[in-house]
């Protein structure tokens, strides 16, 4: 890296490192980030820990970063010193706080515990990360912010927020399925009436042609019975026409006896 050894003080607030390409931006940016715990990964340019450390250094050296943290309550006096050591042929820093050795999740609890969050772009945004910002979500941008300054309780509503509109988002999702499964049901609704207006009235006609049909037959049966009394009634006509005639055939055969008898004598 730049330094053999050096020494910053950031200001209370909001800081910036600027300058020329290779004056050791990213150095100092590199050492806050991993002296407090963070992912050398999310610095996008180191790949590992021995990458940190300047070529000039020995085998057997270690890269030592010092943070030392001040409330602002006490003048000059630090409320927290935190060292980092870094060995070339170490795969994990090594970390103490006031002089005594620290895990990495215990490093990590602490750094929580006083609202570091080198994760958080919002809070540390390394020069390689810089182009990613742009493009988190609003949103997300705000969670990340209200992280940052430690609104936890701001956090907490926006979160319950964010649950009630997720919920609110479903029993919308949920309102429409089962809006569009009414209208559907209301649609095979009116087809099923539609189709007992048309069984119902098939069933009419059919009704209606039973009784015309039983109607006709009614007619039929009463001209055939018409017919019948007709006939009934030609026949004993011609019957009693033929006894007429009979009988007078037989006068006409007696007379006609009488005279031939008559003749002969």
């Amino acid at each position: 890296m730049s330094y053999d050894n050096a020494s910053f003080k950031p200001g209370e607030k909001f800081n910036v490192i600027i300058g020329p390409n290779g004056s050791g931006k990213s150095t100092i940016v590199n050492a806050i980030h991993v002296g407090l715990g963070g992912d050398i990964k999310l610095l996008r340019r180191q790949k590992e820990l021995k990458d940190l450390i300047k070529n000039t250094v020995g085998k057997d050296e270690n890269a030592v970063i010092t943070i030392e943290l001040h409330t602002g309550e006490t003048e000059g006096k630090a409320h927290d010193i935190v060292e980092c050591h870094i060995g070339s042929n170490q795969r994990f820093p090594s970390y103490y706080i006031n002089g005594k050795r620290k895990t990495d999740p215990q490093l990590k609890e602490w750094a929580k515990s006083c609202q570091i969050q080198t994760d958080n772009l919002c809070q540390f945004l390394p020069q390689d990360v810089v182009r990613e910002f742009p493009m988190m979500k609003h949103q997300e941008i705000f969670k990340q912010t209200l992280h940052a300054v430690g609104e936890m309780e701001m956090l907490k509503k926006m979160e319950n927020l964010k649950g009630q509109q997720e919920q609110k988002s479903l029993s919308e999702n949920r309102l429409n399925t089962k809006t569009n499964t009414f209208r559907g049901l209301e649609e095979q609704l009116a087809a099923k009436e539609q189709l007992v207006k048309r069984v119902d009235k098939r069933k009419k006609l059919k009704e209606d042609i039973e009784i015309h049909q039983s109607q006709c037959a009614s007619l039929e049966l009463m001209d055939i019975l018409r017919k019948i009394k007709t006939t009934n009634e030609t026949k004993k006509k011609s019957e009693d026409s033929q006894k007429q005639a009979e009988g007078e055939l037989k006068k006409h055969k007696k007379k006609l006896t009488s005279l031939r008898t008559k003749s002969l004598i």
